[in-house]
């Protein structure tokens, strides 16, 4: 295994623990204080993801840039996620 596909496992391995910790956050909540610790489960989430963004950076550096988007995604995955909401909604599945 070399240093890109290593990297990619990594990847994949954090995007397993955004999912679960946003699982826990849906089924318990943002402010619910995991059992023996002092942590939220909106910190946990947040940790996950500063991971997350960390592993990015170091593959967009091993592969030489391309790896992240040139342009902000955010306005247009904003737009989707407002489209696919409103038709959840529609659905009556979401309030």
């Amino acid at each position: 295994m070399n240093r890109e596909q290593y990297l990619l496992t990594c990847l994949a391995e954090e995007c397993a623990e955004v999912a679960h910790r946003a699982s826990k956050a849906v089924r318990f909540g943002m402010n619910e204080v995991k059992q023996g610790t002092d942590t939220t489960n909106k910190e946990l989430l947040s940790g996950e993801i500063g991971d997350l963004i960390g592993v990015l950076a170091l593959l967009e550096k091993e592969c030489g840039g391309g790896v992240l988007p040139a342009e902000d995604p955010c306005p247009r995955k904003a737009e989707r996620v407002a489209k696919y909401y409103a038709y959840s909604q529609s659905l009556g599945l979401a309030v």
